[in-house]
């Protein structure tokens, strides 16, 4: 499977945008704003949205700002289930179709489908 390619358009102020707007509707919906206040204090969130620019734009631009790994950080929180990745999922791409034209937007949602796979074949199957 390929993903889709990156538009030449996208830019750091684009990566910014979507996470941004998406921890936003996270921090404020009622299954997932949970699992992230008990893991992130209200004086971390910037430091934590700055990691997931960083993320975004190694993700998609290479730029290679990104140092961690994703599936220990997700293994380690048990609470996370099938169910708050399909949540997750659902915010993301609706923020990316708000957000940016449908080329762009499909970039994005091929991304965040494809990182939440990688971290759901990691779950317990009844997880």
């Amino acid at each position: 499977m390929t993903s889709a390619p990156v538009p030449a358009e996208l830019t750091d102020a684009d990566i910014a945008a979507q996470v941004d707007a998406f921890y936003d509707r996270v921090r404020s919906d009622q299954l997932l704003g949970p699992v992230f206040d008990a893991r992130i204090a209200p004086d971390a969130w910037p430091a934590h949205l700055a990691r997931m620019r960083d993320f975004w734009s190694t993700i998609l631009l290479g730029r290679g700002r990104y140092r961690g790994n994703p599936l220990l950080v997700h293994r380690a929180i048990a609470a996370i289930t099938r169910e708050h990745h399909g949540r997750w999922l659902d915010l993301f791409e609706q923020v990316a179709r708000e957000l940016f034209a449908a080329p762009l937007a499909a970039t994005w949602i091929d991304r965040a489908q494809r990182m939440s796979r990688t971290l759901q074949a990691d779950l317990p199957a009844d997880a």
